[in-house]
């Protein structure tokens, strides 16, 4: 009967334990996908800077977005996010793809 005891016992401490380091490893949520730019603005940083943000609209082809098992970052809260453009290349319906993340108010694509 005690064996029985300590095997929940150690179950839950485990089951807690999973439960608290996947909370605090989804502060950076991530999906690959692939998309269109879009929404290009340029604002003036500093003085002789410009920096340019973008929107990124999702498409299924070739691929569907797929966000992360672990930390999902889903396509609805991902296409209202905004990224940086620090050297202003990126144009209204360039193609563009890779890993979109997400960490609290930051985001970016790697």
């Amino acid at each position: 009967m005690i064996r029985i005891h300590f095997i929940v016992i150690a179950a839950i401490s485990f089951f807690a334990s999973f439960l608290t380091q996947t909370s605090h490893a989804c502060e950076v949520q991530e999906m690959q996908f692939f998309g269109i730019v879009r929404n290009v603005q340029q604002n003036s940083a500093i003085v002789g800077a410009t920096i340019c943000s973008y929107q990124v609209e999702l498409v299924s082809d070739p691929m569907e977005p797929r966000p992360s098992y672990v930390c999902p970052l889903v396509p609805g809260e991902a296409s209202m996010l905004t990224f940086v453009d620090l050297t202003c290349t990126k144009k209204d319906g360039d193609k563009i793809n890779g890993i979109m993340v997400k960490k609290g108010s930051e985001s970016w694509i790697e």
